[in-house]
């Protein structure tokens, strides 16, 4: 007892002492108490995860025996549960060799106190069953920071490599199906750069692909044509829908003119949102220049003088010209259908009927003069030419004949000697063309032009002698001038004997036979433009 206190106060004190640290204890239990129950929800979480999680996860000692694994990987290896599992190692379940590598990581990530992350690894579980897992393994270490071992947990990725590869299978073959198409193919994004294109697009272009890929559309073409090809391609972002259209261009890498079909449709996202274009092209200049043709062949056949027809393989015909109207009297509405032999006099038919064996034959007749009678029984005397025609494999499909009337006369000889007085005379390059367009003949003026003999050139069409840019031309001019119109000092670039551009100015007039008035020919004068 200490002096001056009362014998009561210090056991007061000390019992008041006693019940705090009673209460301290108390409180301690409860703290405790509520740890071992949070501890038994985290365990009883943890179970659950381990016995219902699909991804295989395990914890492994240092000498990789398994202490804990998930019901989903014990399951995996023919297991029954997941405590049957401890104890055993990898080479428990897998081949040697697999397991030896998986050994191998455990001990890399155990020296190196690193993790492997989403290491994709092909493995073979019970029953044989092959399966790719993306696995990752990490150290354990334990409460003081000791490493005990590693865990780790691998997922099944078998569907995701599985598409991954029949992606990449599909991908190959559509690229191989693009590059190996005749069609040009590209892809654009929304600014006009060029995403990807073919070989064949970098033919059409002229440049390598490498020149094309990465480029906007202003950069490989014209400020016009850019204008124009952007114009179109904002039509297809704006409306999602097909463009196919023919164009003229200029290639980017030779400068040449060609026409190109052009498909371009809108690619989307996943969303349905336009982010592209995908394109197909492919270069109709051939068929474009031969519809031109067609168009011309067509005007002739209607302006055309003469008597044009078409017969099938046994002499039926199929086509009658206004210019065989005007010859023969008959309408095409009641000839077409009847034999050609219907024109030929009686003592004449046999031998008509055997040309047209000839002719479908293969043999090649040159043009002949022969007789034949109009609607009216008049006699006419013409001139033949009959050539079969064919497919484009060579098959022979029916007849075209052309006839001439030239029974007043064939050509008037004051009119012949005229022609030749001109031809000699004349300080112009002159050129006498059939109506197809044909060199007939030509001046000593024009042969030193063009530095041909015209042994060279007889019977070749005029537009050998023309550029390339001029060739189209040169068809509505013949086409003008079969309509009696005159070409009047039209600048031209026409070619020489050796290849080389020669400036002129031509003139385009037909020449018409006395008295009938017909075009008999084409007088063409090419004057000479200095450079």
């Amino acid at each position: 007892m200490h002096p001056g206190t009362s014998p009561y106060e210090e056991p007061a004190s000390i019992l008041e002492e006693v019940q705090s640290q009673l209460r301290l204890a108390q409180e301690r239990i409860a703290e405790l108490e509520e740890e071992k129950r949070q501890l038994q929800i985290d365990q009883q979480l943890f179970l659950q995860l381990m016995d219902h999680i699909p991804d295989k996860i395990y914890f492994k000692n240092k000498e990789s025996q398994f202490f804990r694994v998930s019901q989903s990987l014990a399951s995996s290896h023919g297991v029954e549960t997941a405590e049957n599992a401890i104890g055993q190692t990898d080479f428990d379940f897998f081949d040697p060799e697999n397991a030896k590598h998986k050994r191998h990581d455990e001990e890399v990530v155990m020296k190196q106190h690193k993790p492997i992350i989403g290491k994709v690894e092909k493995e073979e579980w019970a029953h044989g069953l092959k399966r790719w897992v993306s696995t990752s393994k990490l150290p354990l270490f334990n409460s003081e920071k000791e490493l005990i071992g590693t865990f780790g947990i691998s997922r099944d990725i078998t569907d995701l490599v599985e598409t991954q590869a029949a992606l990449r299978k599909s991908e190959t073959s559509y690229q191989i199906l693009v590059e190996q198409m005749p069609w040009a193919v590209f892809r654009k994004d929304k600014s006009g750069k060029y995403e990807y294109c073919n070989q064949s697009f970098g033919e059409l272009l002229g440049l390598p692909r490498e020149e094309i890929v990465g480029k906007k559309t202003n950069e490989l073409y014209s400020e016009e044509q850019a204008k124009v090809i952007l114009e179109d391609d904002e039509t297809i972002f704006e409306n999602g829908e097909l463009l196919d259209t023919i164009d003229e261009i200029e290639q980017p890498g030779s400068g040449k003119t060609i026409f190109v079909r052009l498909l371009k449709t809108a690619i989307r996202d996943e969303r349905g949102e336009i982010i592209g274009l995908l394109g197909m092209a492919r270069d109709v200049t051939s068929e474009q220049r031969a519809e031109k043709a067609v168009n011309f062949l067509a005007a002739f056949f209607e302006v055309a003088q003469e008597a044009i027809t078409v017969t099938d393989l046994e002499g039926h015909l199929l086509s009658w010209n206004p210019g065989a109207e005007k010859i023969y009297g008959y309408q095409a509405s009641e000839i077409i259908g009847q034999h050609v032999s219907i024109l030929a006099p009686e003592e004449l038919r046999r031998e008509t009927k055997a040309i047209i064996q000839q002719i479908t034959a293969g043999e090649i007749l040159p043009p002949f003069r022969t007789q034949r009678r109009s609607k009216t029984g008049q006699m006419l005397e013409v001139m033949l030419s009959l050539a079969p025609i064919r497919s484009s494999d060579g098959e022979i499909l029916g007849i075209a004949g052309i006839s001439r009337d030239v029974t007043q006369e064939m050509l008037d000889k004051k009119s012949a000697r005229h022609w030749n007085a001109l031809f000699q005379l004349d300080a112009f390059p002159l050129i006498q063309l059939s109506l197809e367009g044909l060199i007939e003949s030509w001046n000593d003026a024009a042969a030193s032009l063009y530095g041909f003999s015209l042994e060279e050139v007889k019977g070749e069409h005029v537009s050998i002698l023309l550029a390339e840019e001029d060739r189209e031309a040169i068809y509505s001019q013949l086409g003008t001038v079969l309509m009696k119109e005159v070409v009047s000092r039209v600048p031209m670039t026409h070619l020489n004997q050796a290849k080389e551009p020669i400036s002129v100015k031509v003139t385009m007039t037909a020449a018409l036979e006395t008295p009938a008035d017909r075009i008999e020919g084409i007088l063409m004068i090419s004057e000479f433009c200095s450079q």
